[in-house]
């Protein structure tokens, strides 16, 4: 930590070899307290306190703890009028930020005097100003914030063959933290969709879990216990990224594909058919007879319905002749992760 000389020192020619390299590195220091000065850095609460050597760090907690305070930073390592960034090292490890709660240099000042839970996505700026760090607003976020933690868990549809990077594919693969294998996202920034996903599968058996090999598990104590256990939890499955619908014969149909030639269509032939009386129908068809909507009281007659149904055994068109086959709509579904 160190305070620049004023305009024109380094220009005088008074400046001596010692001193113009002083100037330099006085220099050198102050730009690595600047964003991008540095590369970020993890920094581990001890006894509620950091002590920050740059402009972006990650915190954990103390011993890996499931929960943390952080009470102070440490002033002397940056200048005054610095600016750190701070997000929380693991999602499933909450660290709170503890408003003016020491008493003493490197308390924390913060909006609204109330105390705040660093996301892994969303930075708490602060400023040294004197002997505290005093929260920067850069104009209120937190609508916004309520607005993407709402959206999480929820689904997209769309009209389209990509997604969103703030989307993950509903193709049935897993979520989990960085080192859980993962198939759709191993990452720690899964944690939100993760955790309400978990609540969910927890409460009515839904969604599958496995461990970080793959293997099937059960739920554990809880979510957070089952992030950092490093297991995997299912997404839903809407037959895969770029599928959205089956054919006649029970095959997949990527987007815009055609069905194969060859595949049975559905095809029928109705004979004598009235409202009440009798009638055949043959092909891939099936002929019911609803007893409740008789013509009269002890008529055996009743209102015939017919459904149409696929089966390997109908007839298919040969290849000279062009099918009538149904597309696979381009829509995409997606589950929004953050």
């Amino acid at each position: 930590m160190t305070d620049l000389q004023d305009a024109n020192y380094i220009s005088s020619g008074d400046r001596s070899e010692g001193e113009a390299k002083q100037f330099l590195e006085d220099v050198l220091a102050r730009e690595k307290e600047m964003p991008g000065g540095a590369a970020q850095s993890e920094l581990t609460i001890a006894s509620g306190a950091v002590t920050p050597v740059s402009a972006l760090h990650t915190i954990d907690t103390e011993s890996d703890d499931s929960s943390d305070t952080l009470d102070t930073l440490a002033i002397t390592t940056l200048s005054e009028g610095a600016i750190v960034y701070l997000w929380a090292e693991n999602a499933a490890r909450t660290v709170t930020v503890q408003h003016l709660n020491a008493g003493a240099d490197g308390e924390v000042s913060l909006a609204g005097a109330a105390n705040k839970a660093l996301s892994t996505s969303t930075p708490l700026v602060l400023k040294r100003v004197g002997v505290q760090w005093v929260e920067v607003r850069f104009g209120d976020t937190s609508a916004l914030e309520a607005q993407i933690a709402e959206r999480i868990g929820s689904y997209r549809f769309a009209d389209e063959l990509t997604l969103p990077d703030s989307c993950l594919a509903c193709d049935g693969l897993t979520i989990g933290d960085g080192s859980s294998g993962a198939t759709s996202r191993a990452n720690d920034d899964t944690w939100p969709l993760f955790e309400k996903r978990w609540a969910v599968g927890n409460a009515n058996g839904t969604y599958a879990i496995y461990d970080s090999g793959g293997g099937a598990s059960t739920y554990g104590a809880n979510a957070a216990a089952d992030f950092a256990a490093h297991k995997r939890l299912a997404l839903p499955d809407w037959h895969g990224p770029n599928k959205s619908l089956r054919a006649a014969d029970g095959t997949d149909l990527d987007v815009g594909e055609v069905q194969a030639d060859g595949a049975p269509d559905i095809d029928a032939t109705f004979t004598e058919v009235t409202a009440y009386g009798s009638g055949t129908a043959t092909g891939a068809v099936s002929r019911t007879k609803d007893q409740e909507n008789r013509p009269a009281s002890g008529s055996a007659d009743g209102r015939y319905s017919y459904t149409f149904a696929a089966s390997a055994d109908d007839p298919t068109y040969s290849d000279s002749v062009d099918e009538i086959r149904v597309n696979a709509i381009g829509v995409l579904v997606g589950i929004y992760f953050r």
